[in-house]
């Protein structure tokens, strides 16, 4: 065999071993949390009575705005893998949950941001989609992302808490019941084992909720 050939073997052999040692690291529960922005999506959409994360005016803006890269991302920049681990219990107080049993809403918003479908399923696999509170006086916003390991990934915000909400079903109950609760599904809801019920308190009442989906306000996206 000639010497080019050799050496032609070895690094292909090196590179192998190299992805091989790559493939088989297992993140310590220490190991500090990455951020992205890759796949985040700015721009507001409104799916009629599903799902609406535009803002009310420019005040509702600048305090749900400042909230998020004020309080929420510093916090969650701080984190560690362990954040996500079932025995570690600050989750709760950062107002941090899987997202479940909404795969079907999850889907339509992202093909509403024009993901592709591909890309979707691989969001949804593995069960590690995530919702992050970021309250503020008068309510709260959500921001979604997706973790792979120790880097989490921003999709999009919920601006008006709308995913674990159903329009139609408060008003037709009268409610504001969330539609599903993840956090008492998972048996760490405090509010949950007091009175027995999941409510939306930053809306006070159900008209404030039904206005909130033809909300219009966008800094993002207008000339």
């Amino acid at each position: 065999m000639s010497s080019r050939k050799s050496n032609v073997k070895v690094k292909a052999t090196l590179i192998e071993n190299k992805n091989s040692v790559r493939n088989s690291v297992v993140l310590d529960k220490d190991t500090q949390l990455r951020f992205t922005f890759a796949q985040f999506q700015l721009k507001l959409i409104n799916i009629k009575g599903k799902f609406n994360n535009y803002f009310s005016d420019y005040k509702h803006y600048i305090e749900k705005i400042s909230a998020l890269i004020g309080k929420g991302l510093p916090l969650l920049s701080r984190e560690k893998i362990s954040l996500f681990t079932k025995e570690y219990n600050k989750a709760d107080a950062l107002h941090l949950h899987k997202i479940s049993d909404k795969q079907e809403l999850i889907t339509r918003i992202l093909l509403q941001y024009g993901v592709p479908e591909k890309s979707i399923e691989e969001i949804l696999y593995g069960d590690e989609l995530y919702q992050l509170e970021v309250p503020y006086a008068n309510g709260a916003m959500r921001i979604i992302f997706h973790r792979i390991e120790n880097l989490i990934s921003f999709l999009f915000l919920d601006t008006n808490h709308h995913i674990y909400l159903n329009a139609i079903k408060v008003e037709q109950s009268g409610s504001l019941f969330y539609d599903y609760c993840p956090t008492y599904a998972d048996g760490v809801c405090s509010i949950m084992s007091d009175i027995k019920t999941c409510y939306a308190f930053e809306f006070l009442d159900e008209k404030k909720l039904t206005a909130s989906y033809s909300y219009e306000y966008t800094p993002f996206d207008r000339e």
